[in-house]
């Protein structure tokens, strides 16, 4: 526990978009491999998204009754955003020489991403929620 006193924020400029893909895969053990893998080799191509978050079975699950709906699939995600074309092309490529990973549509992709930002939704399943939110760089 403490008192923040002071905070030094360090902004990025606007980005000319959002360019989120949503990876399906097997099972939690897959999608943290391909993180691992995939930040190991982003580093060395300067292939740095601005968000990577994990999903489990579970929070898909919960994002599919919230939408009343089975538009995501059931199993481990990771959901990728990138602020600029150039980037996100050379992620494309990425995924190409990659093998085989599922990728849900872009309307897909694009709908989880905007509802980041409606954490508490998830209150209406009527389980107890904390809402909290960890980033790291």
């Amino acid at each position: 526990m403490g008192i923040v006193v002071e905070v030094t924020l360090k902004l990025r400029d606007v980005p000319q978009g959002t360019y989120p893909h949503l990876l399906y895969f097997k099972g939690d053990a897959e999608a943290y491999e391909f993180i691992d893998a995939f930040l190991k080799e982003a580093d060395a191509n300067k292939l740095t998204p601005d968000t990577i978050r994990f999903l489990d079975e579970n929070s898909m699950e919960d994002i599919n009754e919230i939408m009343r709906s089975g538009v995501f699939k059931k199993s481990a995600a990771v959901l990728i955003e990138f602020s600029n074309s150039e980037t996100d092309g050379h992620f494309l490529q990425y995924l190409a020489k990659h093998g085989k990973i599922e990728e849900a549509p872009a309307y897909v992709s694009s709908y989880l991403w905007n509802e980041r930002l409606f954490g508490m939704k998830t209150k209406r399943l009527g389980r107890p929620f904390l809402p909290v939110k960890s980033l790291f760089p």
